[in-house]
């Protein structure tokens, strides 16, 4: 069973208690009995004053007595032999150099890894980023494949008409080409809307064609860009079109220079043949 205070006569209390009384150390209950057994009893309010004064000449004269550094030798040799204390004195001193030494260099270490860190950071930030290349044909690819599954969520100007089509490309800001839009590509192919696409490296303005009597889909890609940048393909020739061929398993692609600096994709389920032919008749003056 623990300790209580309130145990305690008021005595026992006020003598036991002082010191804590006088550093502040008890409850505000203890100090409020405290403070009530002082003003109960005259000849105890002088208590806390007194107690002070004699505890402040005890710890004066306690100082008084120290074991200066021969004593404390001389005790020390009772216990532990004398060279053997100078022995562990030795090696401690050599353990606490072997650890300082040992900081500092791991201190030095740290400062040129830090330093090494700086400096390749700041020549990450200030070296010129290479630019990613643009992959036409696996993007434009992939591209005409989401888009039949998700036509109305990629474009963002749904519509049949050409002349609304062609303003919307016309003046869609940071192009750095002028979006080619084909006039009627031939009979059922009526255009569904455009958008354009930013790929970071390179923006592309896109046209999507439906023919509904035979269900299909065709997408006009426009995008800066050279044929010579393609792979290697053989070039075909439609009625002056020379155009370069590709094909996947779902979809062929025809690709041609319509001026410097712009090309070209048709991209479908058609032959390329037939593709070339709706591009000749699309881009014919």
């Amino acid at each position: 069973m623990g300790f209580n205070p309130k145990d305690l006569s008021d005595k026992d209390f006020i003598f036991a208690y002082a010191p804590e009384y006088l550093d502040d150390e008890l409850s505000s209950e203890e100090r409020d009995r405290y403070d009530e057994i002082l003003k109960s009893d005259a000849t105890l309010a002088n208590l806390p004053s007194r107690y002070m004064g004699v505890r402040g000449r005890f710890q004066l004269a306690l100082q008084s007595y120290y074991l200066r550094e021969n004593d404390l030798m001389k005790l020390h040799s009772f216990v532990e032999d004398p060279d053997l204390r100078k022995t562990e004195e030795a090696a401690r001193i050599d353990d606490v150099e072997r650890k300082e030494m040992f900081g500092g260099l791991r201190r030095r270490i740290a400062l040129v890894v830090v330093l090494v860190a700086v400096v390749f950071g700041v020549f990450y930030v200030m070296t010129p980023r290479k630019q990613k290349k643009f992959d036409a044909l696996e993007y434009l690819g992939y591209e005409s494949l989401a888009m039949d599954e998700d036509a109305d969520g990629r474009l963002d100007l749904p519509t049949n008409e050409i002349d609304e089509i062609t303003q919307y490309l016309g003046a869609y800001p940071a192009l750095d080409f002028k979006p080619l839009v084909m006039k009627p590509i031939g009979k059922g192919w009526i255009p569904e809307g455009a958008t354009v696409i930013d790929y970071e490296v390179s923006k592309v303005a896109v046209v999507k064609y439906r023919h509904n009597e035979q269900k299909d889909t065709l997408y006009h890609y426009t995008f800066a860009g050279a044929l010579k940048d393609l792979p290697k393909s053989d070039p075909g020739n439609y009625r002056g079109l020379v155009f370069q061929t590709y094909a996947s398993d779902q979809l062929n692609i025809i690709a041609w220079q319509q001026e410097s600096g712009m090309l070209c994709f048709l991209v479908g389920r058609r032959s390329a043949p037939e593709l070339a032919n709706l591009a000749r008749t699309g881009t014919s003056n």
